[in-house]
């Protein structure tokens, strides 16, 4: 099984906004970055997964994908 890595939206939050910028690159302003994480906080979000994953638990942590390869 594989994981996504994921960040505490409350961390990314805290950063300043160089820190932020390192790290979150679209949307390019740092407001707009902590508007859009404010909003999936308010939804009941605590993580934002690193990347395109589709299989997210609803506190927005990756649940884990199967591999074919036989890796765990």
């Amino acid at each position: 099984m594989r994981f996504h890595c994921h960040y505490e939206i409350d961390t990314l939050l805290d950063m300043s906004n160089r820190q932020l910028a390192q790290i979150i690159s679209s949307p390019t302003d740092p407001q707009q970055a902590r508007a859009e994480l404010r909003q999936l906080r308010d939804s009941g979000q605590r993580y934002l997964v690193v990347g395109d994953c589709d299989s997210q638990k609803p506190d927005g942590m990756c649940a884990g994908h199967t591999t074919t390869s036989g890796e765990e």
